[in-house]
């Protein structure tokens, strides 16, 4: 897999996990560093994927926001 579709994959799924839910910064920056060690990884097709979690503190979105 070439590293132009991993990033796109990346996104991807970054944005699905975001998705209706508001985190704060730093939250975003250890969910986007779990996932993106995720796709560094050369062998990432042979390893299992790695599980990221939302912590409780995440609210859903106002529709105002939207």
């Amino acid at each position: 897999m070439g590293i132009e579709t991993q990033v796109d994959s990346f996104q991807k799924e970054l944005e699905q996990m975001l998705a209706g839910h508001t985190i704060e910064l730093k939250e975003k920056h250890e969910m986007y560093s779990q996932l993106f060690l995720q796709y560094l990884t050369p062998e990432h097709e042979s390893i299992k994927p790695h599980t990221v979690f939302f912590k409780p503190s995440l609210t859903k979105r106002s529709e105002k926001e939207e």
